[in-house]
């Protein structure tokens, strides 16, 4: 392995991604669950929030876990920091996770400002722009090409 046997590569991590639960509903590319059983949003990374993740050595790195993607898995960031040099204990990971549950509508919010979108189960819809509002543009104002194939949010 080229540069830092401790680091998962790129490719690692998104094939440790794709073994990750899915999230009922939501799109897989956006939506994970951790090995605790948190979701987690693949926008968010090393950050410290709620639906942040990182990805974990399952047998830890100074116990001799190997940097390799049946050794990988995806977990809330402040499980993992808790979590640290610990053997794989997923009761004793969730009692590290954020004591929060996520109602669908919150998901969508948090989708919504990290991709302008929400695609899941039954709703698939953009975030219109200011300009969309303001009379004074509604002439002059074409929206991207891209975001023509799904209708406003509610």
């Amino acid at each position: 392995m080229v540069g830092n046997p401790r680091l998962f590569t790129r490719l690692m991590k998104q094939e440790c991604w794709k073994r990750a639960p899915i999230v009922p509903g939501r799109d897989p590319d956006r939506w994970r669950l951790d090995a605790a059983g948190n979701p987690v949003a693949a926008s968010l990374r090393g950050c410290l929030g709620c639906l942040c993740h990182e990805y974990d050595h399952i047998v830890p790195f100074s116990k001799g876990g190997r940097t390799e993607i049946d050794n990988c898995q995806v977990l809330q960031t402040r499980v993992n920091r808790m979590k640290g040099n610990d053997m794989d204990d997923p009761e004793r990971q969730s009692m590290y996770s954020c004591a929060r549950q996520w109602s669908q509508g919150e998901l969508d919010v948090m989708e919504m400002a990290m991709y302008g979108d929400v695609k899941r189960d039954g709703l698939q819809c953009r975030c219109k722009s200011k300009a969309e509002f303001d009379e004074r543009f509604k002439s002059t104002f074409h929206v991207p090409k891209k975001q023509l194939h799904l209708p406003d949010c509610p």
